[in-house]
């Protein structure tokens, strides 16, 4: 599983993505006995909304130019993006990183979840997971499970699981590589990964969607790397 870069999980993910004012009448006065001109309205119309169409995870599309986003650069990459003001904010996700490269548009989104303790039993690590897969099985159809500890870990017993997770041998989360086809709106969406990693001493839930064009974006980033050395 490649990657790039609570406890109210019930409403996770469900719903799991003008003009300058009027110009002032020159004169207030009115000619004695005349009708009162209609007022000229104060406020500008409001901007057209985002199209739903166009909205993926956290009411971001796959495509879209990074300047359609509250976006700030992430220092040291040309194609990440820090996204302040998700279109589509959720609470449990409250922070979110895309890729995207000037012809591609965004290719890659991820969500970061706010951090926990778990037991080293990795018991709530799992149930922190289990409970937000749940929700986008719903929406994506039913993922395959990722649940091992690499070979020639130390990490073996059970009461070791969240050592190894902290080591890096031990994995756990889900994997959507075949959504559903029926939906245009999640056809740009290629893979998606839902997993449980280690910060320092505590814990965090990732979820990350992938489109075909990931690759494209990679190039971009290579590229600029390329040209800064």
């Amino acid at each position: 599983m490649r990657s790039k870069v609570q406890t109210s999980f019930a409403a996770v993910l469900i719903s799991l993505w003008g003009c300058s004012p009027s110009d002032q009448s020159k004169s207030s006065r009115q000619p004695t006995g005349a009708e009162p001109s209609p007022k000229i309205a104060q406020n500008a119309p409001e901007p057209p909304k985002r199209s739903e169409a166009k909205a993926g995870p956290f009411g971001i599309a796959f495509g879209e130019s990074i300047s359609e986003l509250d976006a700030k650069p992430v220092p040291g990459k040309s194609t990440f993006f820090e996204i302040t003001s998700p279109p589509k904010p959720q609470a449990d996700f409250p922070s979110v990183i895309v890729q995207a490269a000037p012809a591609v548009g965004v290719c890659w989104i991820k969500g970061l979840g706010n951090t926990f303790q778990s037991d080293d039993f990795g018991m709530s690590a799992r149930s922190h997971v289990d409970a937000i897969e749940s929700v986008l099985e719903t929406k994506y159809g039913k993922p395959e499970p990722i649940d091992f500890l690499m070979s020639g870990s130390l990490w073996t017993e059970p009461r070791y699981w969240l050592m190894g997770l902290k080591q890096g041998d031990r994995h756990y989360g889900y994997h959507w590589k075949r959504l559903p086809t029926a939906s245009s709106q999640w056809s740009h969406i290629s893979e998606i990964y839902l997993a449980i990693v280690s910060v320092g001493s505590e814990q965090r839930v990732d979820l990350e969607y992938y489109s075909p064009k990931g690759p494209e974006c990679d190039a971009a980033e290579k590229k600029a790397a390329a040209g800064a050395l």
